[in-house]
């Protein structure tokens, strides 16, 4: 018995560290990306995202119900983004959470 993490796991860490000092080019990549999705977003009046301090962002919608529809819209087409809502977050802000890639 071992509470040690599995060999795979720690040679997939180990990997993704090799990634991030070896490629920075993924980590520009990924910005660019997200400047592109939030420009995208901020044209429609309706979206709301929290500011984005990482990769990944938060889509803001106003009422719990809608937040659970739209994750359940979601999940009907295969993606499994579950919404975050009060007392996890304010009241009146229940979010939907993303990583543009």
């Amino acid at each position: 018995f071992s509470t040690a993490l599995p060999a795979p796991v720690v040679a997939a860490a180990l990997e993704s560290l090799r990634v991030f000092a070896d490629e920075p080019e993924r980590r520009v990549k990924l910005w660019s990306n997200i400047d592109r999705f939030n420009a995208a977003l901020a044209t429609s009046p309706s979206v709301h995202m929290a500011p984005l301090t990482s990769p990944i962002g938060s889509l803001i919608i106003g009422e719990s119900r809608d937040a659970l529809a739209v994750s359940a819209a979601l999940l009907r087409l295969g993606f499994h983004v579950p919404a975050i809502r009060p007392p996890t977050v304010p009241r009146g802000a229940p979010r939907l959470p993303g990583a543009p890639r």
